[in-house]
């Protein structure tokens, strides 16, 4: 029974317009069930309640020990038992439910001029006003949207003239961007099945588990890649373009593997995709053959059988393009010089393979497209790996960076003579600087290896009967000339014409003279490839000099001016002679009898 003169409790929820009048203490607010009125609870909330208590005509509010902690009270965090003063409006926040209340005799008239579903949102310290005649339920999800930080952030009912800083109401506020990233998760797809194949971390996938590579700015950070990284997601939306369109709504191009997260070549879905491995051991000169062949290789291909050998994708061929630039963009002669491939250099990258973080080769991806029959075109992968990958004691499953030889349609092997004993013995004399240099030969331990590989990971008794084409490339021919003259090897390339015999007679000549000074290198060689051919090639065309830094450290560069490849286009001409599917083989095939071109 309400005693005439007595202080009265009205409150109200903000979101509703119904005042509530409280005639019996105490009155509990709260995530109990029990409570005068029940919240919800969010899962990840401790249940919380207070309680509103009459003594001798004052109004205290108490938080119950026990309850939880997540209550302010007039912007503080209510811990303990309050008294509250008269006439005042005041308010208290309960797992981000709001409550305007006053306790005087003029209760109700004071409650009725808020209007609790009518909000202001702006920055309490400058004033400057964000939304206005907002309802509460939609405040949230406004800041969200809009703020990755509540600090400075407040909002107000009209008529309370209270101010409730949102920091403290929305305790676990989540800007969108990083909702998506938390409600994000990696797919599950079988990684031996489906059509296509990853050229980063060569996993297997279909079409549709292609992921897309976000872009707004709001999207930065990837589970796989990091922080750093755009967010990497499958489209469930698109634009009338057919365009896939990011978790924000903005279409996005750029693919990315499902697996790894890498992105992928923009070529990748349009045409057939073909793999050159380019192995050797340590400091062979792999990435000198590979900047230099990029070089000049296009030219040659043009010239003799109009076939555009171009760049497929340029931000994923950054690496050697900068490479290549650093070759022959340069003045000073002390600037050419190319550092070996090393396990965590530039050329890899560490990606997320079967939940482990491992090092994996870049694929450097090019365009092989006859100008004559546009549609004729195919892309091509290639791999600088490092040698160290190839050595017996690294595990395959630790530093997976070699796997790629299993799926490459041909193999470039890069054998360096200057490493062998036995040749190194019989050039005693020679001032080469590369000679200079202290080394192990290891090249026929790495050719097993590499069989042994490929038969594990294809599962086959013997790598040899794959017939993946396998040039074995006699590298730094112009340093052995005193041993085999390169100038005795015929040029089978010419106008419209791939010579095979030349091929073969070359190929002879190379094979004795290898199985004369390194019997053991032919022989691991043809465990690894029954199709397989002997070239020389010097990526220089001279011997290179001697560069002592200012710190007196040594290095070997070439002479830029001087750079005159020799035969370094002859091997991977022979190869896509040998894949069939390619430009180049069409072109060759239409006249094979002519161009003395045999398959």
């Amino acid at each position: 029974m309400t005693i005439f003169g007595k202080k009265k409790l009205y409150l109200v929820k903000a979101g509703t317009s119904s005042p509530i009048h409280v005639e019996k203490y105490p009155f509990y607010i709260g995530t109990f069930s029990k409570c005068d009125i029940y919240l919800e609870n969010n899962e990840d909330s401790y249940p919380t309640s207070i309680s509103f208590q009459e003594e001798n005509n004052n109004l205290f509010v108490e938080v119950p020990k026990g309850a939880g902690s997540n209550i302010i009270f007039d912007g503080i965090t209510a811990t303990d038992k309050y008294i509250v003063s008269n006439n005042d409006i005041h308010y208290v926040t309960i797992n981000e439910s709001l409550f305007y209340f006053v306790f005087s005799k003029n209760a109700k008239n004071l409650i009725e001029q808020i209007n609790a579903n009518s909000f202001v949102v702006y920055n309490h310290r400058d004033g400057t006003e964000f939304a206005r005649d907002m309802a509460f339920h939609d405040i949230k999800a406004f800041l969200e949207e809009k703020f990755k930080s509540l600090d400075d952030i407040a909002l107000f009912s009209q008529g309370s003239n209270t101010a409730v800083l949102a920091k403290k109401l929305y305790s676990n506020f989540t800007p969108s961007e990083k909702k998506l990233k938390k409600n994000f998760k990696q797919q599950k797809i079988d990684e031996d099945f489906g059509e296509l194949i990853c050229p980063s971390c060569w996993l297997h996938f279909s079409a549709e588990d292609i992921n897309y590579i976000s872009v707004h700015a709001s999207l930065l950070g990837d589970p796989l890649l990091g922080e750093d990284e755009k967010l990497r997601f499958l489209p469930v939306k698109y634009n009338a373009s057919g365009m896939p369109l990011d978790p924000m709504g903005v279409p996005a191009h750029e693919m990315a593997c499902p697996h790894c997260h890498r992105k992928l070549p923009a070529t990748f879905l349009q045409m057939k995709n073909d793999i050159i491995s380019l192995v050797g051991a340590p400091s062979s000169g792999k990435s000198y053959y590979l900047c230099i062949l990029l070089k000049y290789f296009p030219d040659i291909l043009f010239k003799n059988y109009g076939i555009a050998f171009v760049d497929a994708d340029p931000p994923l061929n950054t690496v050697v393009n900068s490479m290549k630039n650093a070759l022959f963009q340069t003045s000073n002669a002390e600037n050419p010089y190319l550092a070996k491939t090393q396990l965590e250099g530039g050329m890899y990258d560490r990606l997320i393979r079967h939940g482990k973080s491992v090092s994996l080769p870049k694929p450097f991806v090019y365009v092989l497209r006859d100008m004559e029959e546009f549609s004729d075109q195919t892309s091509l992968t290639f791999y600088d790996n490092a040698g160290e990958h190839f050595e017996p004691n690294v595990n395959i499953d630790d530093s997976p960076g070699s796997l790629h030889v299993a799926s490459a349609n041909a193999i470039l092997f890069l054998y360096d003579p200057l490493t062998s004993t036995e040749i190194r013995q019989k050039l005693a004399h020679n001032s080469d600087p590369q000679l200079k240099k202290e080394s192990i030969d290891q090249q026929s331990i790495i050719l097993a290896e590499m069989s042994n590989r490929i038969k594990q990971i294809k599962n086959i008794e013997n790598a040899h009967d794959l017939g993946i084409p396998f040039a074995f490339i006699v590298n730094k021919c112009d340093a052995i000339r005193e041993l085999f003259d390169y100038t005795t090897l015929e040029n089978p390339v010419s106008k419209n014409c791939f010579n095979q015999e030349i091929v073969n007679r070359n190929s002879e000549k190379i094979r004795n003279f290898l199985l004369d000074t390194v019997p053991d290198a032919v022989i691991n060689a043809e465990m690894v490839s029954k199709n397989i051919k002997y070239f020389m090639a010097s990526p220089f065309g001279h011997s290179p000099r001697e560069i002592k830094k200012e710190n007196g450290e040594k290095y070997i560069a070439p002479i830029i001016s001087d750079i005159k490849p020799i035969f370094i286009d002859t091997p991977i001409i022979w190869a896509l002679s040998q894949m069939g599917e390619t430009p180049l083989f069409h072109k060759l095939n239409k006249g094979s009898k002519k161009s003395l071109f045999t398959f």
